[in-house]
């Protein structure tokens, strides 16, 4: 068999874009070029090639260069084959760390007081609470308060991960208590012994904490582990904390395996019960009632675990008299009542559980509601929707939460919440800054909340949870850098609070100093460690909490940390426990790894990076440490960042010197390895190489073809009656038609690009090639004057080949000179990103149309947000739910549109220097049979008719930029997209050749913006013709992109969103491109290119996470850390599993099965 009739075989088999064969100097050389999505052919190729007798040589291509006849250009192959391939470095083309000077290095965080105050310069550095009232003895116990709670009415509620309530009374959760003690003491353990209860579910976590607490024994809480295997991270560290206390036994609730626990505590030296709360309930009601232990105020009540410095968790000693204090003196602060409902979602273990609301709901009475963590994480929104159902006066998140939720304006216009109920919101856990705090406070004031009720604060552990309190935040200060951080207030009564130098001495105000407090609240000393202890606290009880602040107004500022732990979403981890697990693999050079804490580039929340030295591959390496973080502590580090050796400083003994790394890394230092990692492994700091600058390019000759039976003649630009009668009659049509458009002049140059017209019909017929498979048509753009001579102008057009369903994109001509020119697409530039302003001479407002929609507001949001511009929405209706300035406009009629931009100048401040205009008809999914003359011109008016009008306006009042949105189904077509991609093309050619004065116009042409109700079926046929899904995150990076390479001028025409490897884009790559790049070794394929999905089940499951993870593009075998995943994402993507596949699989199980396959089998097998 022939050489070309196997390639023709194989290009059917492999399902090959397209094939060849040619010589070079004797040598038989296969050209090919890979269908989309299709992994490597070339090892089958050149085994059936061989095995037929050829020895041929493989030549893979980005595309095929043909002539204008469609027969293959051996002139172009020939160069091809001899040039050097690219090398593909598997990078993406943007890091958003080089979008503009803003974000050239960490910003240094200002710090600003919630409440203005007076203070005298010079005073010592000491707050002071109020007096502390507290109860006799006798009641200063939590057997006394929980007989107290039990004869009153209040109740325990839980919702578990589904959503799902259980409620019981104080009463029941009293006698279930009793039961418990009992069960217990029938196995001997007695008053002061340890006893461990496992988070899980809340009734029975507060059974078994009551249980101990009744009996005299000493809780120790700990979070429910993500597997009850020996190989979980958590479940090892129980093991050694069981044998460091000498713990007797361990609660567990329903949801966990209590004998597969017992086991793999077995397996790793532990040797101790694991009890069943349900079954110690059930065993002891079967006895007479048990009286409480004769406990008193000082005595053992919790011992809590915090991160040591030694890598190992040291248990902090919480006395009865500790915790009850700490509760007593936030009833009285916030005068909290038996009416004043707490809610949590946060983990059960937490200080802030057990030593603040739960604590403070059993010092008033109070109904207290739990939340199983995953079903907030999963939608944070859902918090607020708890706080109004149950009428919460008090509940407490860490920063990052309120963050969350300020991200969700779109979603909150759906809620109807009365939030007019909470008296205190606690914001703590971690550094709190203003710009969280006002996005959160601009949904919430809307309900009801008072922002007086919101209250950053301060505390840890050792003080019982929450010590210094800022009541209230005002929201002048929350105005300046969304990156200042706020206040936390003064001590709680009873409490105080110093600020000492190195030697111990107080420094005056205004004067850094080391945070020191004192009060009944304070624990007394750590379990087992008399040397943690004594180092803890001076001689007259001031304890050294290893942070530092500043005291402004009588406030404490919290400016930094001694202490060796990083706090990430309100956990705190020790830095060198961190660092013990990452030195375990064996990618990494021993003694040569450090953890730190740093600050966010973007937002100033506290991050963490790994540094380490690898002399092995450093993504081999990365994708290691990542994995060992994520199984022993369930987190992923946001930056891992390699090193010489000798970038690491050392002290004379050898120590890493973490502060001095963090400073380099807070001063950019390491800005260009990081920027280089992120690039190799594509996560979410980066945006892929999906911008394109349309092009035209000269068309090689080829044979003449037959002649041309009656073109279809158009005059200058057709309006939408033309394109609708045009379209109209060829959507029935079958075979072939020519369409030749005149009204372009040939005054250019002839090797100068020329500009053709009647854009909208062209995208109009590329949308009726992909709803026409019997239809094949080429439109070329001729001068005037050759219509004179017509059966020439025929000869000289009829080399050009026509174009069908599947080569579209090749559809269009232009004649110039006697040479066809055909339509095409370069990448863009790198090197057109500008720092400059984004809005022509920096101060101005910008006018979005279109801005009260979801991705208007989301679009709105970030140019405020992200960019700093000040923005002003318009709108055609008076009813608005946006928290930016709003006004009015018809954007069809011109005076409204005047009246408008005096309006924006008014509510703004500032003149009106940019418009984006996003409003128009966005109709798709009509075919063009059956479009109408009306709807085309509906489409033009929303687009081509509306832009002039603004730009005209804008040019009235000195001018500015002019942006447009478009489509990229103005330029490639798409089925269903005729009308709107042909107002889109002309709104494009009307703007950009026919300018306004003082009006520079920018048209972006998108792909598909993907959210979570985006039609999955029109995403996947997108994908077929090479338009990737920008997910929201990525989309509005793109933007930022897209404007910095706008206001450098070089650009006005960008299309964003283009598969650069898929065959048919490539198709329209500049002929000196079409080399396919090489790949280096250990360097993963691109996504377009890497092992498709192979079933239902994987297609579902890659949509969610492109939308938790705000990636467009995915393999089923990539990690879901690796681009990107933590904690938080996992629970998102754990809820929308089970919703959509009704399974109640363990959230812990996704931390070890990573990949959408891995997800698929698990899923899959509950199907």
């Amino acid at each position: 068999m022939i050489a070309h009739e196997i390639v023709d075989q194989l290009v059917e088999r492999l399902g090959l874009f397209d094939a060849c064969v040619f010589e070079v100097e004797g040598r038989l050389v296969c050209a090919y070029v890979t269908g989309g999505g299709r992994s490597d052919p070339s090892q089958v190729m050149a085994d059936t090639l061989r095995q037929a007798g050829h020895d041929s040589v493989l030549l893979h291509l980005r595309r095929l260069p043909r002539n204008a006849d469609g027969s293959p250009s051996l002139e172009a192959l020939r160069a091809a084959y001899v040039a050097e391939p690219p090398i593909e470095t598997g990078s993406p083309a943007f890091h958003i760390w080089n979008l503009g000077e803003t974000n050239a290095s960490p910003a240094q965080s200002e710090h600003k007081i919630t409440r203005p105050s007076t203070e005298q310069a010079g005073a010592p550095s000491i707050l002071r609470g109020p007096r502390l009232e507290l109860p006799s003895d006798d009641f200063l116990t939590f057997p006394a308060r929980l007989r107290a709670c039990a004869a009153g009415h209040g109740m325990l509620s839980w919702t578990d991960a589904r959503g799902h309530e259980r409620r019981i009374t104080y009463a029941t959760l009293l006698d279930n208590a009793r039961a418990v003690s009992k069960s217990l003491a029938e196995r001997a353990i007695t008053p002061g012994d340890r006893v461990f209860v496992v988070g899980s579910d809340g009734i029975d976590f507060f059974g078994g904490l009551w249980g101990c607490l009744w009996a005299g024994i000493v809780a120790c809480p700990f979070g429910k582990p993500k597997r009850p295997t020996k190989e979980d991270g958590d479940v090892a560290r129980l093991a050694v904390l069981v044998v460091k206390l000498g713990a007797k036994a361990i609660l567990v609730g329903r949801s966990t395996d209590a004998p597969v626990l017992q086991n793999s505590l077995e397996a790793l030296g532990a040797s101790v019960p694991c009890l069943a709360v349900p079954d110690l309930v059930a065993g002891g009601t079967e006895s007479s009632v048990v009286e409480p232990a004769q406990v008193k105020p000082d005595d053992l009540a919790l011992l809590l675990f915090t991160s040591g410095s030694t890598g190992l968790p040291k248990a902090t000693m919480l006395t009865h008299r500790n915790v009850l204090s700490m509760a007593e003196g936030l009833k009285c602060r916030h005068g909290f009542s038996a009416t004043d409902s707490v809610l949590n979602w946060m983990p059960l273990e937490h200080v802030g559980v057990l030593g603040m609301l739960s604590a403070v709901a059993l010092a008033t009475g109070a109904a207290q509601f739990h939340v199983d963590t995953t079903y907030v994480l999963a939608d944070p929104l859902r918090w607020l929707d708890l706080i109004d159902r149950h009428r919460t006066a008090y509940s407490w998140a860490p920063h990052f939460a309120f963050a969350l939720i300020g991200e969700q304006v779109e979603a909150s216009r759906k809620r109807n919440w009365d939030l007019s109920c909470v008296k205190r919101l606690l914001n703590g856990g971690e550094v709190v800054v203003a710009g969280g705090v006002k996005r959160f406070l601009d949904i919430a004031i809307r309900h009801g909340l008072k922002a007086a009720a919101i209250g950053p604060t301060w505390g840890m552990s050792e003080t019982s949870s929450s010590f210094l309190l800022a009541e209230g935040v005002d929201m002048e200060c929350l105005s300046g850098s969304p990156q200042t951080v706020l206040d936390v207030g003064t001590p709680h009564p009873g409490g105080e609070a110093r600020l000492v130098d190195a030697h111990g001495h107080v420094v005056p105000v205004g004067q850094e100093g080391r945070l020191e407090v004192r009060g009944p609240q304070i624990n007394v000393g750590y379990f087992s460690d008399a040397d943690a202890t004594t180092g803890s606290r001076d001689e007259n009880g001031w304890f050294r909490t290893g942070d530092r602040g500043r005291i402004e107004a009588g406030r404490m500022i919290i400016t930094g940390r001694d202490k060796e732990i990083v706090i990430l979403r309100g956990q705190n981890f020790s830095l060198q426990a961190l660092e013990s697990a990452v030195e375990e693999s064996a990618f990494v050079s021993t003694s040569f790894v450090a953890a730190s804490g740093v600050k966010d580039p973007r937002s100033a929340v506290e991050c963490l990076a790994i540094f380490f030295h690898s002399e092995e591959p450093i993504a081999m390496a990365a994708r290691d440490i990542r994995d060992r973080l994520r199984k022993a502590f369930g987190i992923a580090p946001d930056y891992l960042i390699p090193l010489a050796r000798e970038g690491f400083p050392k002290t004379a003994i050898g120590k890493i010197q973490r502060a001095r790394l963090r400073s380099q890394f807070e001063a950019g230092a390491f800005r260009e390895r990081i920027v280089a990692l992120d690039l190799q492994e594509r996560n979410a700091r980066t945006l892929p190489q999906w911008f394109f600058v349309p092009r035209w390019e000269i068309v090689a000759g080829g044979s003449t073809q037959r002649n041309i039976d009656n073109p279809i003649l158009v005059d200058g630009d057709p309006d939408a009656r033309e394109i609708a009668r045009i379209t109209g009659h060829l959507a029935h049509h079958h075979g072939e038609a020519t369409i030749l458009t005149a009204g372009r002049d040939d005054a250019a140059a002839p090797d100068e690009v020329p500009r053709p017209g009647s854009r909208g019909l062209a995208a109009a017929l590329r949308c009726l090639l992909a709803e026409n498979p019997t239809l094949r048509v080429r439109l070329v753009h001729v001068p005037t004057a050759a219509r004179a001579d017509l059966p020439s102008l025929l000869r000289r057009i009829s080399s050009y080949p026509f174009a069908d369903s599947a080569s579209s994109l090749r559809m269009e001509a232009i004649l110039h000179r006697d040479r066809l020119w055909r339509y095409g697409l370069g990448p863009m530039p790198a090197d057109v990103l500008s720092a400059a302003p984004i809005i022509d001479g920096g101060n101005g407002c910008v006018v979005l149309t279109g801005g009260t929609g979801r991705l208007g507001s989301l679009i709105a949001r970030h140019l405020r947000n992200s960019l700093g511009l000040s923005v002003v929405v318009a709108g055609r209706g008076d009813e608005h739910d946006t928290e930016l300035p709003y006004i009015r406009m018809n954007v069809a009629d011109p005076e409204s549109i005047r009246e408008a931009l005096r309006q924006a100048e008014l509510v703004s401040g500032e003149r009106p220097k940019g418009i984006i205009h996003l409003a128009g008809s966005t109709r798709v999914g009509v075919a063009l049979a059956n479009e109408t003359e009306d709807s085309f011109a509906d489409h033009l008016r929303g687009k081509r008719t509306a832009a002039g009008h603004l730009r005209s306006a804008l040019a009235d009042v000195g001018g500015g930029a002019l942006i447009l949105f478009s489509s990229v189904n103005a330029h490639l077509g798409g089925y269903g997209a005729g009308a709107y991609a042909s107002a889109n093309a002309a709104m494009e050619q009307a703007m950009l050749s026919d300018r306004a004065s003082g009006v520079r116009t920018i048209s972006l042409a998108w792909s598909l913006w993907h959210t979570r109700d985006t039609d999955e079926a029109l995403t996947k046929a997108a994908n077929g013709r090479g338009f990737l899904p920008l997910a929201i995150e990525q989309g509005l990076a793109s933007m930022e992109v897209a404007l910095r390479a706008a206001s450098s001028g070089a650009i006005e025409r960008l299309l964003i969103g283009l598969d650069g490897a898929h065959p048919e884009i490539a198709a329209l790559w500049p002929i000196q491109n079409i080399r396919a790049p090489l790949r280096l070794a250990g360097i993963e394929p691109v996504a377009s290119e890497a092992e498709p999905l192979k079933d239902e089940v994987e297609q579902q499951i890659a949509s969610i996470w492109k939308v938790v993870l705000s990636r467009s593009v995915l393999s089923p075998t990539d990690n879901f850390f690796d681009l990107g995943g933590n904690s938080l994402l996992i629970a998102r993507l754990h809820e929308q599993l089970r919703q959509t596949f009704a399974a109640d699989v363990p959230m812990g199980e996704l931390f070890y099965r990573t990949t959408v396959r891995d997800q698929a089998a698990l899923y899959g097998l509950r199907v």
